[in-house]
C-alpha cells in the first residue's frame, strides 16, 4: 500500500495527537488524584506503547513510505521510555518511603 505525503503526515499527526492527548489526561489526572493513581494508571496503560510499536512495525512493512512506520515506532519508543521512567521512579519512591498518602 502506498500513501502520498499528505496522507502519511495526517496518519503520523493522528498518532502524535493521540499520544499527547493521553499524556495530558494522565498529567491532569495525576495532579488531581495523586501519585498512587498515577502509578496505577501507568501499570494499566503499560501495553499502550508496545501496541503502538507493533503497529509501527506493521506499517513499516506494509505501507510506503517507510518513514511513516519508522515515525510511529519512534513515537512508541519515546512513549515507552517516558512511561517506564516515571513508573520506575514512582515505584522507587514508594519502596523507599512507603505507600503514598491519599489525595484530598
Amino acid at each position: 500500500m502506498t500513501l502520498d505525503i499528505p496522507a502519511s503526515m495526517a496518519v503520523i499527526a493522528v498518532v502524535v495527537v493521540a499520544v499527547i492527548a493521553w499524556g495530558a489526561w494522565f498529567s491532569a489526572g495525576s495532579a488531581r488524584h495523586g501519585p498512587s493513581w498515577a502509578l496505577t494508571q501507568l501499570q494499566r496503560w503499560r501495553p499502550m506503547a508496545r501496541s503502538l510499536g507493533a503497529l509501527g512495525v506493521i506499517i513499516t512493512v506494509a505501507v510506503e513510505p517507510i518513514w511513516l512506520g519508522v515515525a510511529v515506532v519512534y513515537v512508541a519508543a519515546v512513549t515507552w521510555w517516558l512511561t517506564r521512567t516515571v513508573r520506575n521512579r514512582l515505584e522507587a519512591f514508594r519502596n523507599t518511603y512507603g505507600e503514598f498518602d491519599e489525595s484530598p
